[in-house]
């Protein structure tokens, strides 16, 4: 009996209504916070009513664990397939790096969500290594540099790590609140600095 109910709601489940429903998520949270999330909020959002949403997900903490996973494969699977295999080194870092900020920038949303989910106690151990996919690309990069002495190699990976990171995040945070509007060239002249302060000097 209980394999039938479970079939049941398998056939109930549309994947298109299950991606709205992350998808507003997503939103309400980028708007209001983790902590505006509610069940009956959701679903007023999705135009459904929430025992309908309950077909989808038990509860808030398997509604919110879902979407981060939702959101975390999109952010890793737009970094694959980004081009960053140039034959010149510092083309490809700075692939890298324009996709960091203009991705930041055209899916605030979705980083916001995973910033305050990975801040808040729904968060566990278990659920890091869908980060370190994400973070692994970047420092790939960045060792490959120091093994062919493109980058200077007396400067810890880390370190170089949170130059990235701060800066691309501060420009499109900076860019999100409209206090600079962020451009090629804004984006380039930053670029510039990073290089400038991490490339090998022969």
């Amino acid at each position: 009996m209980g394999y039938l109910l479970y079939l049941r709601t398998m056939k109930l489940k549309d994947p298109l209504k299950e991606k709205r429903i992350k998808d507003a998520t997503i939103r309400i949270v980028y708007t209001a916070g983790l902590s505006a999330v509610k069940m009956s909020i959701v679903a007023k959002d999705v135009k459904i009513s929430p025992s309908n949403l309950y077909i989808y997900f038990k509860n808030k903490e398997d509604l919110l664990l879902s979407t981060f996973f939702y959101t975390a494969k999109n952010i890793i699977e737009r970094y694959v397939s980004t081009t960053i295999n140039d034959t010149i080194y510092k083309q490809r870092l700075f692939g890298l790096y324009n996709y960091m900020i203009t991705s930041k920038i055209d899916d605030a949303d979705q980083y916001s969500f995973l910033q305050q989910f990975v801040r808040s106690p729904f968060f566990k151990a278990e659920h890091s290594k869908q980060m370190d996919i994400v973070g692994k690309s970047i420092f790939d990069v960045l060792k490959d540099g120091q093994e062919n002495k493109m980058l200077k190699e007396d400067i810890h990976i880390d370190i170089m790590l949170a130059m990235l990171y701060g800066t691309t995040n501060k420009l499109a945070d900076f860019h999100n609140k409209e206090r600079l509007v962020v451009t090629q060239k804004t984006i380039i002249k930053s670029f510039d600095m990073v290089w400038s302060a991490i490339k090998h000097v022969q």
